[in-house]
């Protein structure tokens, strides 16, 4: 199993519980053979151990892969072996001689009992109902707090307490608060790994492929490579390393037949990385196999409103106790999406850019002096090598609320809000007194889980308890809310292939029929190879009005998925999805000629720049080039970008295969010209891993592979579009009914209230039309118009909420054609309001 903890992701154990079936066996050794290959090559390897930290370990000398990639340690750490708890030796190094699981006695002394504030021999919590809040009639002594003695470790024999969800209650043993250590409680016997006087690792034999035999070399094992203390390192062992390592002596007999072991796999950048690794690991160990537990998830409370959302969340998460790190609650984060995933605000990226923390819409947090950014960056615990260069933002000291206010929402548009709890992370500059435990290590915060379950069709299922769906309703009509014109957005120049994304920010603010032009800079970093066809990078985005000749924004820099206010102008957010340039291998394809070979851009040192242009691999007959290194080939390679101005390329070749012709494994650099020789791109030539050998069928004169790049927008690229809406219908009459209404009116093929199709296999999704208006009670027929009566709807609801929402489907669940339809609202007592819409698909 592993964790996701961020600083426990590297680790994977694995638990074996070895049981002896045969005649009993009083002196045995478990460990394990291992040959490994770093990088895929079996040369420059080396391996070692630490005694102390039971941990052995690999590396690469060379520190690259076959693939020119960097390569790590990896290694395997004994975590958990059996104890010998009667031979009178400190086998674990911990200070303590034969302890044991099984004595019934606290070892090591970390168990804690409840904590007896009154001295009256009694538990004592005003928390009647367990569930972390003050209600009405529990605050006994009238002092506004909820007062609850700590329990600590002594939970009873469920191992239980309150701030667990799964706790019903103080156990029917009587073990909870009895003041002494119970089976089943926390840091005692089997819950106490670290009470117990494991072997460890006890050999570790680093072999030589010459001197020593293969596996099946059982006595060689047993007496050269295995027996505790034999730590050596075999002459001529580089060749091709293998080792092994051993726990032992123990006994596989009489009662202790069956022992337990767990062996972690641990990966590290370097030697220190995988030792740091290991450690961490271990304190996870012996702390139970808890680490960083993140505070408890809210339980969270939503009511929709006119343009407004209230949310609402109880106190339970003040109340957690992180097994490690105690009580280090710190903050709420509030968030809020428009699909379920919350992907749409995961906009915080780490230093290298990739997305990676939500963008709370506000933050609530203790007012003790931690603010701001976190001290400890994310991942800087591992050293600078595993930095992420990304911090919490905890906050402004403002202190907790747990009531919070939304009016930036639309009627009748589906929201999700969820609030995250926060805790401190650790560092003893802030917080020394955090925990009662020594030589905690440094550690940046941790939030709980945010999740709604969805199904294949994106649609949500399950809500954890601080997550909920909200839709807030209207009670005026009319309004019919803003857009990009069916049209969508043109990319009316350029070959970028990347999109432009337009979403509505102030519906309010958006100018109907008012058509914009998204255009693009460069930094002309190419212009050296070619003036009249090389470009650059994007370093600048404009936005212009088109109706009113004006430029809107200037944007240096832009980036991708950037949600600030510098993308927003008259209403709405222009939001950039540009492409890096690279070899689109799908894109790619024969035009002429059915080989299964395929183009791969190549990235690292000496590939080339990345221009973003097209080629074509003319496949001819022998001697059709030669390369830059005198190798003749098959092929001749073109710029085809323009196809009005092809023009032949020089290039660099590397074979692998056949020699002259075009083949797996065959490389290529492509320059500019043989003046200046600037390398503009590297492929490689291969077969797809899912080819068998049979269908790999070289290319035939006369084939052309198109090679497709996807290419960053440049000084040539624009795009164009045309915002409508943001305008009211004109029927409204002076009493409530004439207010009804459905939304959207016309209905052209979709509606911004649908829900957003994600999986591509459903088809174009729901179809939805909302009756906006409603009275209380009412009843909905809606007609063609010849008169045939369509669907009944019966609406019953609060008068928060006047919307009925219809799915374009008949009576009999047959989805309805195109064209003009009439409906009749009948609200018994009041009376009834006609009317009518269009369907467009």
């Amino acid at each position: 199993y592993q964790w996701n903890a961020r600083l426990a992701e590297d680790i994977l154990i694995s638990i074996f519980d070895i049981t002896n079936k045969g005649k009993d066996l009083d002196k045995c050794v478990v460990g394990m053979y291992v040959d490994p290959d770093m990088g895929g090559s079996f040369t420059n390897d080396d391996a070692f151990f630490d005694e102390i930290d039971d941990i052995t370990y690999s590396w690469n000398k060379t520190f690259i892969s076959n693939q020119g990639l960097p390569l790590g340690y990896f290694g395997f750490a004994f975590l958990e072996s059996p104890g010998l708890g009667f031979d009178g030796i400190d086998n674990d190094q911990d200070g303590l001689v034969d302890e044991t699981q099984g004595n019934g006695i606290d070892d090591d002394g970390d168990w804690v009992p409840w904590e007896d504030e009154n001295g009256n021999g009694v538990y004592d919590t005003e928390d009647v109902n367990f569930n972390g809040v003050l209600d009405p009639g529990e605050d006994l002594n009238e002092n506004g707090r909820l007062d609850v003695e700590l329990l600590n470790d002594d939970l009873g024999s469920d191992g239980l307490g309150p701030e667990f969800f799964e706790y019903s209650g103080p156990d029917p043993d009587g073990t909870e608060a009895n003041g002494v250590p119970d089976l089943g409680e926390p840091n005692f016997e089997f819950t106490d790994n670290d009470e117990s006087d494991q072997v460890g690792l006890t050999s570790w034999y680093l072999r030589s492929t010459r001197e020593d035999p293969g596996i099946e070399g059982d006595e060689h094992f047993w007496s050269t490579e295995i027996p505790p203390g034999t730590f050596e390192i075999v002459d001529g062992y580089q060749v091709d390393i293998s080792f092994t390592y051993g726990s032992g002596y123990v006994s596989f007999s009489g009662g202790e037949r069956t022992h337990r072991y767990a062996i972690a796999l641990v990966f590290g950048n370097d030697f220190d990385d995988i030792l740091r690794n290991k450690r961490t690991m271990q304190v996870i160990y012996d702390n139970d196999y808890n680490f960083a537990k993140p505070p408890r998830q809210p339980v969270l409370e939503a009511t929709a409103d006119d343009k407004r959302v209230f949310l609402k969340w109880d106190t339970g998460a003040e109340l957690s106790r992180d097994p490690i790190y105690g009580f280090d609650f710190e903050a709420y984060y509030v968030y809020k999406s428009t699909e379920p995933s919350f992907q749409e605000i995961k906009t915080i990226t780490d230093g290298f850019g990739n997305p990676f923390l939500f963008e709370p819409l506000a933050i609530f947090d203790l007012d003790n002096g931690l603010k701001g950014l976190h001290p400890v960056s994310i991942g800087s615990e591992l050293g600078e090598n595993s930095n992420l260069g990304v911090t919490y933002n905890m906050g402004t000291d403002s202190g907790l609320e747990h009531n919070f206010v939304d009016v930036d929402v639309t009627n009748g548009r589906t929201y999700y809000y969820a609030i995250a709890s926060v805790d401190q992370g650790y560092i003893p500059a802030f917080y020394p007194d955090i925990s009662e435990k020594e030589a905690l290590q440094v550690i940046s915060p941790t939030e709980c889980a945010v999740n709604i379950q969805v199904d294949p069709l994106g649609r949500p299922i399950s809500f954890d308890p601080n997550t909920i769906q909200v839709i807030p309703t209207e009670l005026s009509a009319g309004w019919m809310e803003p857009r990009v014109s069916d049209a969508g957005i043109e990319h009316t120049g350029g070959r970028g292939t990347g999109r432009v994304e337009v979403q509505v920010y102030n519906p309010h603010q958006v100018l109907t029929n008012h058509r914009y032009r998204v255009e693009f800079e460069d930094d002309g970093r190419f212009e050296q190879f070619d003036t009249l066809r090389y470009t650059g990078f994007t370093n600048k985005m404009v936005v212009k009005s088109l109706t009113d000749d004006a430029t809107l924004l200037n944007v240096l820099n832009p980036k991708n998925n950037d949600l600030s206010e510098d993308m927003i102008t008259e209403g709405f957010r222009v939001i950039l999805h540009n492409d890096t340039t690279k070899v689109d291998t799908n894109a790619s394809y024969w035009s002429t000629g059915s080989s299964p070979l395929k183009a791969y851009g190549l990235t690292g040192v000496n590939t080339g720049q990345p221009v973003a242009r097209d080629y074509e691999i003319r496949v001819l007959g022998a001697g059709a080039d030669t390369s830059l290194n005198r190798r003749p080939t098959n092929f001749q390679v073109w710029d085809v970008t323009d196809p009005d101005d092809p023009f032949r390329l020089i290039f660099l070749l590397t074979e692998q295969s056949e020699p002259e012709v075009l083949d797996h494994g065959d490389r290529i650099t492509i320059f500019n010209n043989r003046t200046d020789l600037k390398r503009l791109w590297g492929i490689e030539f291969r077969y797809p891993g899912d080819v068998d050998s049979t269908a790999r069928i070289a290319p035939a004169p006369g084939d052309v592979l198109q090679v497709i790049t996807r290419k960053i927008f440049d000084r040539n690229d624009s795009f164009e579009f045309t915002m409508i809406g943001n305008d009211f219908d004109d029927v409204k009459t002076k009493n409530e009914l004439d207010d009804i209404y459905t939304v959207p009116d016309p209905y052209i093929a979709v509606s911004t209230l649908e829900r957003k199709v994600v999986n591509e296999e459903e088809g174009r999704g729901d179809r939805k039309i909302d009756f906006v208006n409603l009275p209380k009670r009412c009843t909905i027929k809606i007609f063609t118009v010849s008169g045939r009566l369509v669907r009944t709807l019966d609406h019953s609801a609060t008068e928060k909420n006047r919307r009925l929402a219809w799915d374009l489907r008949t009576k009999d669940g047959l989805e309805i054609s195109h064209g003009i339809y009439f409906y009749v609202v009948d609200a018994p007592g009041i009376g009834s309001k006609t009317g009518k819409f269009a369907v467009i698909k």
